[in-house]
């Protein structure tokens, strides 16, 4: 079908995959497939490193785009409303290259989909973290494929003034109220009619195992302190972030804080430690 789609003029965008693995030793599907009118993503991060997830391949990986904490369309499970959230994975970085070629093609519909991909990959963006990771060795780069095929294009008007837009928190800190939750606390930002306060729950090793997300109204002015109470329970690896915004849009998220969430019965949890009950043996 894919091939099928190349001899009809269609460039087929596919995801690496998020296996941290190389691609050229462990094939991934259907980004693997030897057509000419497939072009295989990996996703990069904002300081243009390869992300922690992201397959690679010298030759059978085409090109980095960004694809960590990127903001998307998001349908919320809790209340069934259409937002924004932030994702990441190569099927993130995926789209952009779609973008791209979606560009090109409107600049020469005439180019073939083999002909686009080449432009895509000589037009990329040099990055050290990407040598010899994928075929371009770099990040794709929207104006340098543009001027490829359209050398001298006009350069449009100056955009208007941005609208404000508040920036994220910078002070967020997360303790244990003692009793059972997690306290949030963050100097309020100028411009921000909410926050958007982002936990996950994580193992020892780091792995993420749940988490969601809340909207917090702004309710004091600015400079002085936010708080917002969570009540997931006891939990020794809880890490949360927060973003601010306004009708314009949202912040980026801040850094994560750790915070550990104690038991306020003080069960002794049967030799495991204060606030632990063994699985077998009990309190």
């Amino acid at each position: 079908a894919i091939e099928a789609a190349g001899a009809a003029g269609h460039v087929f965008v596919a995801a690496a995959g998020n296996a941290s693995k190389d691609n050229d030793a462990t094939p991934d599907y259907p980004s693997s497939y030897a057509l000419d009118n497939i072009v295989s993503v990996a996703a990069t991060t904002n300081q243009d490193q390869l992300a922690y997830f992201s397959n690679f391949g010298a030759t059978s990986v085409d090109i980095g785009a960004p694809g960590y904490d990127i903001a998307s369309t998001y349908r919320n499970p809790q209340t069934g409303a259409d937002d924004y959230w932030w994702n990441s994975g190569t099927s993130m970085a995926a789209p952009h290259v779609a973008g791209v070629v979606a560009l090109l093609q409107h600049q020469d519909p005439l180019l073939s989909p083999a002909e686009l991909i080449d432009v895509l990959i000589r037009s990329a963006r040099p990055t050290q973290a990407l040598a010899g990771l994928t075929v371009a060795g770099g990040v794709l780069n929207a104006d340098n494929a543009l001027r490829r095929v359209y050398p001298d294009p006009v350069d449009p008007p100056p955009p208007p003034p941005p609208p404000s837009i508040p920036a994220a928190p910078a002070d967020l800190n997360a303790v244990d109220s003692g009793n059972g939750s997690a306290l949030l606390t963050w100097t309020a930002v100028e411009h921000a009619t909410y926050y958007l306060v982002e936990r996950e729950e994580r193992r020892r090793n780091g792995r993420r195992t749940g988490g969601t997300w809340y909207e917090v109204a702004a309710s004091v002015a600015v400079g002085d302190t936010e708080s917002f109470e969570d009540a997931t329970g006891p939990h020794d690896y809880l890490y949360f972030r927060i973003a601010s915004g306004n009708e314009f849009g949202n912040s980026v998220m801040s850094d994560w804080v750790h915070v550990v969430v104690s038991d306020p019965s003080g069960d002794d949890g049967g030799g495991g430690g204060p606030g632990r009950c063994h699985p077998k043996k009990g309190c």
